[in-house]
């Protein structure tokens, strides 16, 4: 009964912190780019995702960890910077960048056996900022859809791994001016991103 209590009491404490964090995040993406979560409208219905798996370098876990986005259950995590960013640490440790690729990919990995999932692959016409995890199955991606007279759209990319289902979400306007950068400004502000 003991043990009961203390397990009841954990998983109200781990849900009520995904709760404000999830409202933390979303908050922060959405000030920081004067949004307001009202505006955003659901396009269609919800599409099916394509889960086949792929091995993923678990190397990339100990340079990335810190700025992974771990499931509920800390058994997958989402990494959205990996495969699009040279990290390095200077001798202090420190984290720093000579910028990114322009392609990035949203990966969904699974730490049972190393695989990888891409959620979300973009090349100059979307770019994800950030992530956050709802609940066990389900998880938001926040970023941009680019128009190609480039006009970009606030986008929440909604994903369910259970129903292997993604809904679109975008404001109801869209931005004249390129946005400013969350991942450096917020997201990243540790890296140092270095000009070449």
């Amino acid at each position: 009964m003991k043990y009961s209590i203390i397990i009841l009491f954990l998983s109200v404490c781990l849900c009520t912190n995904a709760v404000s964090q999830k409202k933390n995040e979303t908050n922060s993406w959405m000030k920081f780019h004067g949004l307001k979560s009202a505006e955003f409208v659901q396009l269609g219905e919800p599409g099916k995702l394509n889960m086949n798996k792929s091995p993923y370098n678990i190397s990339n876990l100990e340079t990335f960890r810190k700025f992974l986005m771990f499931s509920p259950d800390s058994a997958r995590f989402i990494d959205l910077d990996s495969y699009s960013l040279a990290l390095e640490t200077d001798s202090a440790g420190k984290y720093y960048s000579y910028g990114s690729d322009i392609d990035s990919k949203v990966q969904l990995i699974s730490l049972s056996d190393s695989s990888s999932i891409t959620i979300l692959f973009c090349g100059t016409l979307c770019y994800p900022e950030a992530a956050l995890w709802t609940s066990k199955n389900e998880f938001e991606i926040y970023g941009f859809h680019v128009l190609n007279t480039r006009k970009y759209i606030p986008t929440i990319w909604k994903v369910n791994t259970e129903l292997n289902t993604m809904t679109y979400l975008q404001y109801k306007s869209y931005l004249e001016l390129e946005p400013k950068n969350y991942v450096q400004q917020v997201r990243l502000k540790e890296i140092n991103f270095i000009s070449r």
